[in-house]
């Protein structure tokens, strides 16, 4: 993760909402957005629309193409068994000694002392560990849940709009333009800098791990960040680096529609794809004369696979 992206989390999405600082983290990132970003785009009767009409849509994340968008674990097993031990130290099962233990001791030695309480293990001669094992299979079960009712909510609640730092991806091109058929739009997100729209947009972290936001839900955390869901919308796994990822990012709530439409900075420039078709080609130069902007198309490269464009209109 880069500095200045290190910097903008801990301004953001501090454990304690009444930490967040805002005005901090919009003048990092004002510093950091890059000028141009771009979005491809695939002929359809909607794509052309928004681009006619100066709009972007965002979409749903149940409906992207990541399954694993949103991911995060809220619930981990040392809460899970440091619940337990809270549950523990008041029982009389344990001595003024053992309950002085419970507090202190690592999981290991947590589990020897409850196993050597436990009369239904030592009558049954169970094998030493078989409750450890047990309870964490029940631990690992409350996990799993709970993490994967967060990732429906966010799922259905966050709506997302991907943008690009780089127009010259034949990876994107052939995923999002429809394999060289359609086109790319280029923003300039410095016109909006500072505006609602502008603050919904978010750099995308790169990382292997699924983040833990479990310390947001410690019992200790007086006021609730409730940022927490933009925070996990823009963690994305080290296989999608590639994209340059900036993302528009609202947690609207479940619409009726899996999709929003909100109104864009005017496109600065289009890039037509190599395949695009003449109809369609023409359709996109007639709406780029209307709104005075210039048009560029791909050609074959000449001496290696980077992508490159000539003006054509």
């Amino acid at each position: 993760m880069e500095k200045w992206i290190e910097e903008y989390v801990k301004l953001l999405f501090p454990l304690n909402n009444n930490d967040i600082d805002i005005d901090g983290a919009k003048k990092i990132k004002s510093e950091h957005t890059p000028k141009r970003l771009f979005k491809y785009r695939g002929i359809t009767k909607y794509s052309v629309e928004n681009f006619e009409n100066d709009e972007l849509s965002l979409t749903e994340v149940s409906k992207l193409n990541d399954p694993f968008e949103c991911s995060s674990k809220v619930v981990n097993p040392t809460i899970c068994i440091n619940e337990l031990r809270k549950m523990l130290k008041n029982s009389e099962l344990f001595n003024t000694n053992e309950k002085e233990e419970l507090k202190t001791c690592s999981d290991d030695e947590f589990f020897e002392l409850l196993e050597s309480k436990s009369e239904t293990a030592s009558k049954s001669n169970l094998p030493k560990g078989t409750l450890k094992k047990f309870t964490e299979e029940i631990i690992s079960s409350i996990c799993h849940f709970g993490n994967q009712k967060i990732l429906e909510s966010n799922s259905n609640n966050i709506y997302i709009c991907a943008l690009s730092e780089n127009n010259e991806s034949s990876a994107m091109w052939a995923h999002y333009a429809d394999k060289f058929r359609g086109f790319c739009i280029e923003y300039n997100f410095d016109e909006i800098r500072w505006q609602p729209l502008w603050c919904s947009l978010q750099p995308v972290i790169y990382q292997d791990d699924i983040p833990d936001f479990s310390l947001y839900f410690r019992n200790d955390i007086k006021t609730f960040n409730n940022l927490i869901s933009t925070y996990a919308s823009m963690i994305k796994g080290t296989d999608w680096q590639y994209e340059k990822e900036w993302r528009l990012t609202i947690p609207l709530g479940k619409q009726p529609k899996p999709y929003f439409i909100v109104k864009a900075p005017k496109p600065t420039a289009i890039y037509l794809g190599l395949r695009i078709s003449e109809e369609d080609q023409k359709r996109l130069i007639d709406i780029a004369s209307s709104k005075g902007i210039p048009v560029y198309k791909m050609v074959y490269p000449k001496t290696s696979f980077k992508v490159e464009y000539e003006k054509i209109a």
